[in-house]
């Protein structure tokens, strides 16, 4: 037989050859994988720096924008402005021309727009609506502002270092502006590049929402001064386009009429309760039914403001014991005998004469005289007349424009026949001083040089006077910036 000879050490050598490849081998790939995950990191984290820097640089950026944007505001005020007044100049001479029976200016950029406001003559409807207007377009100019001015160019181009990370950087790429529509926000888009070293660059879009600013603070209440236009124009019933009233009296639209009727109180007890119709009288006799004596005696006006000029200039009233609730602006003389147990009422004449005693009771009785101060107050023709400014009352008189020298003048205040009761008070305007006038005292003869003040205390509307408008501007824009950023553009 053969015999076989095995030698076992041989395989233990090649078997220990195996492991140590096979481990060689193994570290092999761990190393690579490491350096290579180490690279991955590396790359991550320049990259992350990128962002960084492209984040730190849209905070620089917006907020050199948003400083950019308020100075550009500063500046775009102005033009409002001189577009606002072009409107009050063009609304306050029409107005004055349409009451003045003239053609009223229909130039204007947003005439065609807001004409239908002109029915019935309201200017002030007018004016809102055309400042309206002019509001809707100034988001869209103030964008066209800021595309001619060029923001991107205002602010640093070059490339910005973070600190002292020189390999850092970052810089601003574009602005752009999306024009709003008339109920959108304007927004500038402002995108960023952050870069670390020359190879890796990230860009961040961020979104700079500015709103929709409004450049205007419009104050409409009107600055009065005294003239005798104004006074002319506190006579003239407001927007009056000689319609002539209807019945049954609800059947009548807000504004005046001319009634040409004979039952005026009747007519007027018929006006529902709230209603803004205004009355214009041309013959005050005919219209209460009496040709003789026009009587106010008994009288309920209804809280209705009614207009009269006399054609002849003078109004007969008679007595007007228990006048009640009425409203009445007199373009002329009014010749009174007598007034007592009155309440609630309001007239407003040129010149006056009392001739019987007048004792006032819950009434004001404004007298705002003539041009050349020819306006007259009396009372004492037959010696012992009184007149008693008594509670809840006032008289209220207009010294520019009221005779109180030389024959045929106004009486004294300072006449025994003169007296307060109750809370009455006596307001004149303006502040001067003369023998017939009674000094001032605390809550009980009172002296304004504020015309409108005087208008104001004595209850007489003041919505027909041409008065000029305040109307200005803000100072800038009022912005709510807000930002978003995408990081992913």
């Amino acid at each position: 037989m053969k015999k076989i000879l095995i030698n076992s050490h041989g395989y233990a050598l090649l078997i220990t050859l195996i492991l140590v490849v096979f481990f060689l081998a193994l570290s092999t790939m761990f190393v690579a994988a490491s350096l290579n995950h180490s690279r991955q990191e590396q790359t991550v984290d320049i990259s992350n720096q990128a962002v960084v820097a492209a984040e730190m640089g849209t905070q620089y950026y917006v907020k050199n924008v948003e400083n950019l944007v308020a100075l550009e505001a500063k500046q775009f005020v102005p033009s409002v402005q001189a577009e606002l007044d072009k409107i009050k100049i063009r609304f306050n001479i029409s107005l004055s021309d349409f009451y003045g029976g003239r053609s009223y200016s229909k130039l204007g950029e947003f005439y065609d727009v807001c004409k239908p406001k002109l029915i019935a003559g309201n200017f002030v409807e007018l004016l809102d609506c055309e400042i309206n207007e002019m509001k809707k377009l100034q988001p869209s100019k103030f964008v066209q502002q800021l595309n001619a001015a060029n923001l991107v160019s205002k602010v640093n181009l070059n490339e910005r270092e973070v600190n002292d990370e020189k390999d850092l950087k970052y810089k601003i790429t574009s602005i752009d502006i999306v024009q709003p529509t008339i109920t959108s926000d304007i927004i500038l888009n402002i995108n960023v590049e952050g870069s670390m070293g020359t190879q890796v660059k990230r860009n961040l879009h961020s979104e700079l929402n500015i709103g929709s600013p409004n450049f205007l603070s419009v104050e409409k209440t009107p600055i009065i001064s005294y003239s005798d236009n104004a006074v002319s124009d506190i006579f003239e019933p407001p927007n009056d386009i000689n319609r002539i009233c209807t019945t049954p009296a609800s059947s009548n639209p807000s504004g005046t009429c001319t009634y040409a009727g004979n039952d005026l109180e009747g007519f007027l007890a018929e006006i529902p309760e709230g209603s803004d119709i205004i009355i214009k009288v041309i013959d005050y006799c005919a219209a209460i039914g009496t040709n003789s004596n026009c009587n106010f005696s008994a009288y309920d006006g209804q809280n209705v403001p009614i207009y009269i000029k006399p054609t002849n200039g003078i109004l007969d009233g008679g007595n007007a014991n228990q006048l009640k609730d009425s409203i009445f602006y007199i373009d002329g003389f009014l010749d009174l005998n007598n007034m007592n147990q009155s309440s609630g009422n309001t007239i407003i004449t040129r010149s006056i004469e009392m001739h019987n005693g007048v004792n006032m009771t819950d009434t004001t009785i404004v007298v705002m005289g003539n041009s050349g101060k020819t306006g007259l107050v009396k009372w004492k023709e037959q010696g012992a007349n009184s007149l008693i400014i008594g509670q809840n009352s006032k008289m209220c008189v207009n010294l520019n424009a009221i005779k109180l020298d030389g024959a045929d003048s106004s009486t004294s205040f300072k006449d025994s026949s003169f007296s307060f009761s109750g809370n009455g008070k006596i307001i004149y305007y303006p502040r001067i001083t003369h023998d017939k006038l009674l000094p001032e005292t605390a809550n009980q003869v009172i002296y304004t040089d504020d015309f409108e003040d005087f208008l104001r205390q004595c209850s007489v509307s003041m919505i027909n006077i041409d008065g000029e408008y305040q109307m200005e501007s803000m100072e800038n824009g009022d912005f709510n910036f807000e930002t978003f950023i995408n990081y992913n553009p």
